[in-house]
């Protein structure tokens, strides 16, 4: 039977705690109030539960509850409600997105070393190519190759162009 406990609640706090970040800003806009919102929500999941049976009930809640804390959000801070015709719709994509981006992750931790770190370089820590070419004392066609190589791979591997 499904309990939420100290060790549970740890559990999905660690697995929807940034997903849930992630998906306040998309009514909130900025960090600080999303992550005060999500916060809030682990909270209460604390205080009520004793009335959840099952972790998909957990992660709905704190999905539902989050969309209506930013609504409230936005309401009380004067700023304009992204138009949001449906939640559900809303939280399926936005567990879409987060499936396909920790797809991209697995694909790029799969990449030949030397791609991996020049796509990483590249469009996590956002520098230049021509930084890259200094911190790997590699000349640019190399950079660039190493560069495209990765993308390649990456796009063939899911299936379809998305970076």
């Amino acid at each position: 039977m499904f309990q939420v406990n100290d060790i549970t609640f740890r559990k999905l706090y660690d697995e929807h705690f940034k997903n849930l970040v992630f998906f306040a800003m998309r009514f909130t806009v900025d960090k600080e109030p999303a992550e005060d919102i999500a916060a809030n929500k682990f909270v209460k999941l604390w205080e009520l539960r004793a009335g959840f049976d099952d972790a998909h009930k957990c992660k709905a809640f704190l999905y539902k509850s989050v969309a209506n804390e930013c609504r409230n959000y936005c309401k009380r801070s004067k700023k304009t409600i992204p138009l949001i015709f449906d939640i559900e719709e809303t939280i399926e994509a936005h567990e879409i997105n987060m499936a396909v981006i920790a797809r991209i992750k697995q694909e790029i931790e799969n990449l030949p070393p030397v791609c991996k770190s020049v796509f990483k370089k590249r469009i996590f820590d956002q520098k230049k190519m021509e930084t890259i070419c200094k911190e790997l004392n590699m000349a640019y066609s190399t950079v660039d190759n190493q560069y495209q190589r990765a993308r390649k791979i990456i796009i063939k591997n899911i299936g379809y162009e998305i970076i």
